[in-house]
């Protein structure tokens, strides 16, 4: 089970990148014109990336016995997680058996609340992401698939931060590890950044 979290927290960790990255080109987007003058480009490059996040979140939510699973992961968690393996760990997290046992049940608890969510991941993996299903044929039928099983950014939001508490809660309760979370990337200055030498080279371009 510890590879699997370790595994999990790397994609996800790497999901969320994506998704940040995203969410900046979005606000950057909205706040400047000078975008706009490679809207192709960067129309382009959103589509790509949020197709990777969907893919990836599929990979790490979506059941298989032959892959990682958040799923899965959390209810091992908990059938590991026994009043007699709790009484043989030395615990730095604080509570009693009942107390973390009660955080792990919650998680699975939480995990169920996400199925249809998990649901729509999953069709959308299988009809467009990996594979090219044949009751899909033109641009209009992909489009109509997608609305109806449309993912919007607050539930991408919820999974991702979900998978991340889950596995950090796990790693405290059944392995007794604390692990503290440092992001040191900032997307939205970098973008704003980059909006700003497009402006510069367009005014320059616009005055020769």
């Amino acid at each position: 089970m510890k590879k699997s979290l370790n595994w999990l927290f790397d994609q996800t960790y790497l999901t969320k990148r994506s998704f940040d990255a995203i969410l900046a080109v979005s606000k950057v987007y909205s706040e400047t014109s000078v975008l706009g003058l490679y809207g192709d480009y960067f129309g382009y490059t959103q589509n790509v990336m949020i197709g990777e996040v969907q893919l990836s979140l599929a990979k790490i939510f979506v059941e298989n016995k032959d892959s990682h699973s958040i799923v899965q992961v959390i209810e091992r968690a908990n059938q590991t997680f026994t009043e007699e393996y709790f009484k043989e760990v030395d615990y730095d997290e604080k509570g009693s058996y009942e107390e973390l046992k009660k955080k792990l049940m919650g998680i699975e608890k939480e995990s169920k609340k996400l199925s249809c969510t998990i649901t729509k991941l999953r069709r959308i993996r299988n009809k467009n992401l990996a594979h090219l299903d044949k009751k899909i044929s033109t641009f209009e039928e992909l489009e109509g698939f997608l609305n109806k099983n449309m993912i919007s950014v607050r539930d991408v939001h919820k999974l991702i931060d979900f998978a991340i508490e889950s596995i950090l809660c796990i790693k405290r309760i059944v392995f007794n590890v604390q692990i503290n979370v440092i992001e040191k990337y900032d997307y939205e200055s970098e973008i704003s950044k980059i909006a700003k030498a497009m402006e510069f080279y367009s005014d320059h371009q616009n005055n020769e």
